[in-house]
């Protein structure tokens, strides 16, 4: 056992490390194989992956609420769970604790809006395959109301996943809870090109009344989302009357960042 054990983190390494083109293959071989071994399942629809994980606590009688997890691009659903670097290390740190506060948790793997291009949440449109990925999620967790209570659903995502958490919200607004957007900002704001994605900071965005909550966080230091970004959701959300808080760390950059994770799960439990 203890060799296999080894034998599945090298194998999990070499993927983070080369991004090859082959690397969804190897993971998914991989992951079918030790998601017991880790502690999570995995799970298809239609062909797209997402892993999920129920607390140790008793199912309430509502069923356990919900907490998706996004990824940051060239990231996998399952970084949530096993860390290979520090984003992802830090990232599993508050997976578990979401499963203390009794949150099922479920963390889908995107593809790639761009070829050849990093594997990252498509949140450029409202009808992007993401969202019907996330359309199917929604109706897997409507099919198990024995133990998944379908009225509290919440959204956690860093960096691209951020922004997937935003698309989430404009589109899913009446049944999502709350979500909380990490090191990303509003998705209407981003746009595709053939470099990096740029953004629109010089424009002000509406908001419908029925999106969530909303809890920003972000590093002032951040080099890949800038943090004008971050201020420019806070401040739409805020003369829309959307719930919203926002909280800048002003040492670091584009990292999870632990110190705000207690005020997710207190701004999750307001809503």
């Amino acid at each position: 056992m203890k060799l296999k054990l080894i034998a599945i983190i090298v194998a999990l390494l070499f993927c983070s490390l080369i991004f090859a083109n082959n690397c969804d293959a190897i993971v998914n071989k991989t992951i079918t194989k030790s998601r017991f071994i880790f502690g999570f399942q995995r799970e298809k629809i239609d062909g797209r992956v997402f892993f999920h994980k129920s607390p140790e606590t008793e199912i309430p009688q509502q069923g356990y609420p919900v907490l998706f997890l996004f990824h940051g691009a060239v990231q996998h659903g399952f970084n949530w769970f096993f860390g290979l670097n520090t984003w992802s290390y830090l990232q599993t740190q508050f997976t578990k604790k979401a499963l203390e506060n009794g949150y099922y948790v479920i963390a889908p793997s995107s593809l790639k809006p761009v070829r050849p291009g990093p594997r990252a949440w498509d949140v450029f449109s409202n009808d992007s395959n993401d969202v019907y990925f996330m359309q199917n999620m929604l109706d897997w967790i409507k099919s198990n109301d024995d133990f998944l209570d379908s009225n509290n659903i919440y959204c956690v995502g860093f960096s691209s996943g951020g922004f997937m958490c935003s698309r989430v919200g404009h589109i899913f607004g009446n049944t999502i809870k709350a979500i909380a957007v990490h090191s990303g900002a509003n998705a209407d704001s981003v746009y595709l090109t053939d470099g990096p994605p740029e953004f629109d900071l010089d424009r002000t965005y509406n908001f419908s009344s029925d999106f969530p909550p909303t809890i920003i966080i972000h590093g002032e230091k951040d080099g890949f989302v800038p943090v004008e970004a971050a201020n420019l959701l806070y401040s739409d959300l805020q003369r829309c009357g959307i719930t919203s808080e926002k909280h800048i760390d002003q040492e670091n950059g584009h990292i999870w960042l632990p110190e705000f994770e207690d005020l997710i799960f207190d701004f999750f439990n307001k809503q």
